[in-house]
């Protein structure tokens, strides 16, 4: 005898496929649009790298990185940010403790940082 679902189990198993979703893919998705709004709109000034630490996880085989920078603010005022970011095995070495960076950060919210890259600076 063939059984057939119910509205209420299509129902739980669609909330829970969203909720799968939102926990897996929202935040690369959130980080992916945040980062975009301060490269185009935010200020543009140096920070230099204090410590990156491997978070274990990977994004299309890129290592996803914690980056504690020292940003310097348009004001001339430094403060502490922190990005985390997949990054490309081979642009690795460029991210070590000490090395300066190009930043865009937003003035409003100045924890919103980004990592100008090369192939960035345009937008």
């Amino acid at each position: 005898m063939e059984e057939k679902t119910t509205l209420a189990e299509n129902l739980i198993f669609i909330i829970i496929l969203g909720v799968v979703l939102a926990v897996t893919v929202g935040p690369v998705v959130w980080n992916h649009f945040k980062k975009s709004a301060v490269l185009s709109s935010g200020i543009e000034t140096s920070a230099r790298i204090i410590d990156v630490t491997d978070t274990g996880r990977r994004h299309n085989t890129n290592p996803v990185v914690k980056i504690r920078l020292v940003v310097k603010a348009a004001d001339g005022e430094e403060y502490n940010a922190e990005i985390t970011a997949p990054v490309s095995p081979v642009k690795l070495p460029e991210y070590k403790a000490g090395a300066t960076v190009r930043v865009k950060y937003d003035p409003k919210k100045r924890e919103n940082v980004a990592i100008v890259d090369a192939g960035e600076k345009g937008q």
